[in-house]
């Protein structure tokens, strides 16, 4: 007997186990079915491995509104938290494990469910199905020969190789993140599109693949529909095309992305409703089945949903349990606090900072070593980020010699990397002036205000030097200003703000 049976361990499953043990319900009262062989299989087999999964999506602002808060990572930085969340939470997940059927039993004494899986049966006052919508790709209408298997793919975690002929098939975000990154591989990518224009895809995905089009690094095929696929006389797949100017292609192999269906058969079979095509719920996911309900991409229906909006969907079913029918309490959030900024500085710029802001994307040009994103260089639990102006700047070049001055303390507890926010100066000659160990970078494509916004210092009519502490995962911890003209900065007290936040997390 469970109080609480989740169907389902991706983003949406979890965050609500999560919430559950963090409201009171005990953990071994608490159990995640999944039919894969690992959480979140749909991230882990149809994203790619450079994809990044963002916070905003579909140009829809993500505000975290319960325990589990994502920004924008990577894909493995997405896994690895949700990881972390499970075991922290103590949550049993059974891996392999399809649901067959939920079955509600009369008891007169509130709901009480039968959930079968196999030759396995499970007993539950209450029932979330968190399963998403992509559990199963929507396949194409035409018929695909058998003898093309291994070379038709509806992900593209599969394919290894590089320097092959492919189509990808579909107009929205994975296919546009597919063809990038099959482009990236090196490959010879075509994306197949039946419209003349994308209507699905988000602005920077599409922005992307205008633009691999317009350098010629891959095509894109406006207003096209296959009308078969063949077998070619090199065992590969030929594309027959409904427009005929486009003749028959071969290609290597084929990836289709084209989205998938809501498992509405299951929904129904379990005695929920649906209206206009989508389940019958309430505002906290619950159906018209008291005691069953539904969550994450399914509550939010066609329209999709992000990570995020799973996270908050799954507190306000997990507040609704509470109030009408566990022993629980919702536990109270605390909000991020804002940087701590002793001075007449103040934020300047279009983003909207607080800690815990992930920086990892920005676009760095490193000295003696080319491009590069932030998270890539970053190879410590800890770093500390120094923005500065350039050599010219006398408050910035009294940090080098203070830094220079403790470089063992800071080399032991602290990894280092400046950034000049401008085209002053030379890095070269500042790395042999102070003989620095660290990365010296600039800001190259002049993006750094997309990611860290500056802070002006009105009295002095400039911008002030910062130092910012990121965490393993390129979040900002704490920020710290050069305060007054010509001050040389406080590395002892910096140090110890670091040593401060390292013990707090590694307690954590």
């Amino acid at each position: 007997m469970y109080d609480l049976l989740i169907i389902g361990a991706g983003p949406g499953g979890i965050a609500l186990g999560v919430e559950a043990e963090a409201a009171g319900v005990p953990a071994d009262r608490i159990l995640l079915l999944e039919k894969s062989p690992q959480h979140s299989w749909t991230i882990r087999s149809l994203y790619p491995e450079a994809k990044p999964v963002t916070a905003n999506y579909k140009g829809i602002d993500a505000v975290c509104e319960g325990i589990m808060c994502l920004s924008d990572t990577t894909r493995e930085e997405t896994i690895t938290y949700l990881d972390r969340a499970i075991q922290e939470a103590g949550l049993r997940v059974e891996y392999e494990r399809e649901v067959q059927k939920i079955e509600p039993v009369e008891t007169g004494d509130g709901p009480l469910f039968k959930v079968y899986s196999g030759a396995e049966v499970f007993t539950s006052k209450l029932v979330v199905i968190a399963i998403g919508i992509f559990g199963r790709p929507n396949k194409p209408s035409y018929s695909i020969p058998r003898e093309l298997k291994n070379r038709i793919h509806f992900d593209i975690n599969s394919i290894h190789g590089n320097g092959e002929k492919i189509l990808v098939v579909g107009g929205g975000d994975s296919a546009g993140e597919f063809f990038q990154f099959l482009v990236q591989r090196g490959n010879t990518v075509s994306l197949s599109y039946r419209r003349a224009s994308f209507s699905k895809m988000n602005r920077i995905n599409e922005e992307s693949v205008l633009a691999l089009h317009q350098r010629e690094k891959a095509e894109i095929l406006w207003s096209t529909n296959i009308r078969e696929i063949q077998v070619s006389g090199n065992g590969k797949p030929l594309v027959i095309f409904e427009e005929s100017e486009y003749g028959p292609r071969e290609y290597d192999r084929i990836v289709y992305a084209l989205g998938g269906s809501t498992p509405q058969n299951f929904l129904t079979a379990s005695g929920i409703e649906f209206v206009g095509g989508a389940p019958l719920i309430d505002e906290s996911g619950e159906s018209n089945i008291p005691g069953l309900f539904v969550t994450g991409d399914l509550a939010a229906g066609k329209r999709g949903g992000s990570i995020a909006a799973a996270f908050n969907a799954s507190r306000s079913t997990m507040g609704a349990i509470c109030e009408n029918y566990l022993e629980c309490q919702l536990q109270p959030l605390v909000p991020p606090p804002v940087p701590e900024i002793n001075n007449p500085a103040r934020l300047h710029g279009p983003v909207e900072f607080t800690n815990g802001t992930y920086i990892g994307n920005l676009v760095l040009q490193v000295s003696g070593r080319g491009r590069s994103r932030l998270r890539h260089l970053q190879d410590s639990r800890f770093l500390l980020l120094y923005l500065y102006h350039g050599n010219w700047c006398r408050e910035c070049r009294n940090f080098f010699t203070g830094i220079t001055e403790m470089r063992r303390e800071f080399d032991e507890e602290l990894q280092i990397i400046a950034v000049s926010t401008n085209s002053y100066g030379d890095a070269r000659e500042l790395i042999k002036e102070h003989r620095l160990w660290f990365p010296v970078a600039y800001d190259a494509d002049e993006n750094l205000a997309e990611y860290i916004p500056f802070f002006m210092n009105h009295e002095r009519g400039c911008f002030e030097p910062a130092f910012f502490i990121l965490d393993e995962n390129s979040h900002v911890l704490h920020v710290t200003l050069i305060s007054s003209a010509g001050a040389k900065p406080d590395m002892l007290s910096l140090l110890k703000t670091a040593r401060s936040l390292k013990n707090h997390l590694l307690k954590k």
